[in-house]
């Protein structure tokens, strides 16, 4: 607690006394204190509660107390300190401990008024100039009500709290001293200008400037003051914000803007705060989370769900108080559904309320999937002129997780090379985050990553943008449609198809499906460039042995577009999609209305899919959810595209039974083992 310095003695004002003949009334000081409208009667003024002089009752008075003057409350011992000197002068505090005193204080007073005579109206005489009450007020009274003893302890406790009393100081009336006197047959108090130095308390206004002086014997208010300042109208509001609003999986930090506003332009008393976190599992709806409310129950029993006090402290607040500063908060590892809470809470949180909270609306993070997709058996080349004019300048943007379970990063990924006309940001070459990595470092997770960057220091920014003028094989010209085996139906069974022919298709949509696996030296082909292909079930080759190259199976689908619907988990086959434009597109999850426009929930298209074949697409839209988990599980991958070993034998063998093998362009790589 911090105490401010007496103030010095020499800015107390000096007094012009007025004899009885004096037609004129003179403040007591320049200050506007309690003293001030009192008029003075040579040593003496005129009675605090009578407004009368003392001339009649000086006699009286000095054979009731056996001296010339009675102090302010002599607790029937002038030799003993009217106040409990021990507790109060024990040194100056804490906060929580000033308090008490404080409230001590006013249970005293109270004790001390129940005994009657002086000790009475010194008592009410300490209440009303502890409100600033001058002698002309007409507020003063004999009888303080209940209201008048609260507002003092209000006052009182809230100078402690903001550590505006010293409670162990020694200090001097220089002139300005009180006693009682019986004035028209009632004890009074009057104005004494004997100088004394005594111990006492001393009370400060927010300035640090004295508002009321006490000394501990007698319990006399003493020098100038102006009595205690009212407590300040406040009344403070939490409210917390936070970003991001949707997280993995895995887990992530949350930055938090706790903000405690004040309507008020005042200062609050010192209020403690309260930053609380609850998870919300997936079962419970949104309407079931608590929301802003004031009340007395604290803040992990209000909002429930396992609430905990993640950080606390005390304040005052103004108007102008900034946001408080909390460090980032660790989400957690939580499944798909979960809302991770932040709520705020502060008390008192005005002027009128000791114990109650006010309590925020929360802050909460949904936890959402944030997929990933793995490239294996080839390299991931995107923006490549093709004779389908496919972009030349494509971006390659995935998503990356951390979990807080495992302390690793996870992402989307490519076993060998990403060979890119954009940016790459997110996806890593090289398996660099297979089984998830300690690495934060995206340069370091770019190793196999293609760029066009004459800086010799990797720039994260500027990873990719690699153009290289090659151009993609022209697949579909291989398997010319001008001899063609023409689909009429929209729906076709691949397995009912007679093998080795080519099939094309002038329908609009076309749906594939295959009732069985595909067997040993089987294979169909179809090209239909203006038609949008669904596939609605697996294809699957056969497991079985294989006497040698021609008896591979494949599947190859050329069309506008191919859509593939969320059933479906597995597809061996070539699937390309040459339309232009807007058209072009591979969608791996597009049968149930999803688009490339439009994002899937977190329940759709939750089945993991994997293609082994080549791939190539105008647009390739990868809505599956599965995987991205949590712990371990985080990397796991939605979307996974395998080039085997079988697409290119059995491409080989289809070649040499056409009688030439072209070579479409070579490049050389670095060994990767």
């Amino acid at each position: 607690m911090k105490f401010r310095p007496v103030k010095s003695i020499g800015l107390i004002a000096t007094f012009v006394f007025l004899t009885l003949a004096s037609a004129t009334i003179t403040p007591l000081s320049a200050r506007a204190d309690i003293f001030a409208d009192w008029v003075l009667y040579d040593k003496h003024s005129e009675g605090y509660f009578s407004n009368s002089g003392e001339s009649d009752t000086y006699a009286a008075n000095a054979k009731k107390c056996g001296y010339d003057r009675c102090p302010v409350i002599p607790n029937d011992n002038y030799a003993r300190d009217s106040l409990d000197g021990v507790y109060f002068r024990g040194g100056n505090v804490d906060t929580a401990a000033s308090v008490e005193r404080a409230k001590r204080l006013v249970s005293d007073l109270k004790t001390i008024y129940s005994w009657g005579g002086w000790n009475s109206s010194g008592s009410a005489f300490i209440v009303n100039t502890m409100l600033g009450y001058g002698s002309d007020n007409p507020n003063k009274t004999r009888t303080p009500s209940p209201a008048m003893w609260d507002e003092v302890e209000n006052r009182l406790v809230d100078r402690a709290e903001r550590g505006l009393i010293n409670w162990n100081l020694d200090f001097s009336s220089n002139g300005r001293d009180t006693f009682t006197r019986i004035i028209k047959g009632q004890w009074d108090v009057v104005y004494n200008t004997t100088p004394e130095t005594r111990n006492g308390i001393i009370i400060y206004n927010d300035a640090g400037v004295e508002a009321y002086r006490i000394w501990y014997s007698c319990a006399n208010p003493v020098g100038v003051f102006d009595g205690i300042p009212a407590v300040t109208s406040y009344s403070l509001t939490p409210t917390i914000t936070g970003s991001p609003a949707v997280i993995d999986s895995g887990g992530q930090d949350i930055t938090l803007v706790p903000t405690i506003s004040n309507a008020n332009s005042g200062e609050s008393k010192k209020a403690e705060w309260q930053l609380t976190k609850f998870v919300v599992p997936p079962a419970s709806p949104p309407s079931s989370i608590p929301g802003a409310a004031t009340n007395a129950t604290v803040p992990t029993n209000y909002y429930g769900y396992g609430a905990q006090t993640i950080d606390t402290g005390s304040d005052t607040f103004k108007s102008t108080s900034p946001p408080l500063s909390v460090s980032p908060q660790p989400a957690g590892d939580y499944p798909v559904g979960t809302r991770v809470c932040f709520a705020l809470s502060v008390s008192p949180y005005s002027q009128s309320s000791s114990t109650n909270w006010s309590h925020s609306e929360p802050f909460c993070a949904l936890v959402a999937k944030k997929p990933k997709v793995q490239i294996l058996g080839s390299d991931l080349v995107v923006g490549r002129e093709t004779p389908y004019n496919l972009p030349r300048d494509s971006q390659v943007a995935t998503s990356k997780s951390f979990s807080s379970e495992t302390n690793r990063h996870y992402g989307s990924w490519s076993e060998y090379a990403i060979i890119p006309t954009g940016r790459v940001s997110g996806m890593a070459s090289g398996a660099t985050y297979s089984g998830g990595t300690t690495e934060e470092n995206f340069c370091k997770l770019s190793v196999l990553t293609i760029a066009n960057n004459t800086n010799p220091n990797c720039q994260v920014g500027e990873i990719g943008k690699y153009i290289s003028g090659s151009v993609a094989p022209d697949v579909a010209s291989r398997f010319p449609t001008n001899s063609a085996q023409t689909i009429t139906t929209s729906g076709k069974d691949i397995n009912t198809l007679p093998p080795s022919l080519v099939y094309t298709s002038n329908l609009t949509n076309l749906t594939l499906t295959s009732s069985a696996v595909f067997g040993s030296g089987r294979w169909v082909v179809i090209n239909a460039p203006t038609t949008t292909v669904t596939i609605n079930s697996d294809i699957n080759y056969t497991n079985a042995s294989l006497g040698g190259i021609s008896d591979i199976p494949q599947v190859v689908i050329i069309a506008k577009n191919i859509i593939i619907a969320d059933s479906v988990t597995n597809i061996d086959a070539w699937l390309f999609s040459v339309g232009t434009g807007a058209e072009g597109i591979i969608n791996t999850c597009g049968a149930g209305g999803v688009t490339k426009d439009t994002l899937p929930t977190s329940k759709q298209c939750t089945k993991k899919l994997t293609v082994n074949g080549p791939l190539l697409a105008n647009h390739l839209v990868m809505r599956r959810t599965a995987g991205a988990g949590t712990g371990a599980s985080t990397g796991d991958p939605a979307e996974v595209f395998n080039l085997r070993g079988d697409a290119y034998l059995w491409a080989s063998a289809y070649s040499s039974s056409e009688g030439r093998l072209l070579t479409v362009s070579t490049k050389e790589l670095p060994p990767r083992f």
